[in-house]
């Protein structure tokens, strides 16, 4: 008993410095860790789906913290899309994939959704020249989320300040008594069948939220 008390002692003695030296080094790599967390704002980089495909996010506009990662929307439950369109990026083919027009599809009437991912993708890719021309297309339950939530009445504005066209289906608008209210704030309301559908014929990557 008197020699296992010894060898314990001595383990104890011996490890009670790398312990000691475990604590001082994650001490001093803390700022460094806090700091890799910081990015710039409108940086884009890749990120890894539940699906197991690669998605993108990019940094907020202070600078601290990347957005959720963009991923296909085809396993979340969404009222339906434009007839043809479907959920995620679509990409034209051949040469037209040189294309510098986005047209993103909001149809979500989801705020989380609308400020953390379809607003503010769609201003980035306008502000950080990603895309030459950028059209946001104010689809179905969006509309009355424009109309009734203020933060995001003025996150529309300041995409249309940015240089972002911000149109919104008459169609939709009429069937949820809007058009009136959208037009109001600078929107600009008329049936959108034809021109998307020429948008996927021509050569527009179209972007859906």
């Amino acid at each position: 008993m008197k020699a296992i008390s010894i060898g314990i002692t001595v383990s104890v003695a011996i490890m009670a410095p790398l312990w000691a030296g475990c604590e001082q080094t994650e001490s001093q790599n803390l700022p460094e860790a806090l700091e890799a967390k910081g990015c710039i704002p409108g940086e884009r980089q890749e990120c890894a789906c539940n699906a197991g495909n690669d998605g993108f996010q990019f940094c907020t506009e202070e600078g601290v913290a990347w957005s959720e990662c963009f991923c296909s929307w085809a396993a979340t439950a969404a009222p339906a899309l434009p007839p043809g369109l479907k959920p995620g990026l679509s990409l034209p083919m051949g040469n037209e994939r040189q294309s510098d027009r986005l047209a993103v599809v909001w149809y979500s009437g989801d705020p989380m959704v609308a400020e953390r991912l379809a607003l503010m993708y769609t201003k980035y890719s306008k502000t950080s020249g990603w895309f030459d021309t950028v059209e946001l297309i104010i689809w179905g339950p969006s509309q009355p989320l424009v109309v009734n939530n203020s933060s995001v009445q003025s996150e529309v504005q300041s995409l249309m300040q940015a240089g972002v066209i911000v149109e919104a289906c008459k169609a939709c608008a009429d069937m949820y008594g809007v058009a009136d209210d959208l037009s109001a704030l600078g929107i600009t309301v008329k049936y959108m069948g034809q021109p998307l559908s020429d948008m996927l014929k021509g050569g527009w990557h179209v972007l859906t939220f």
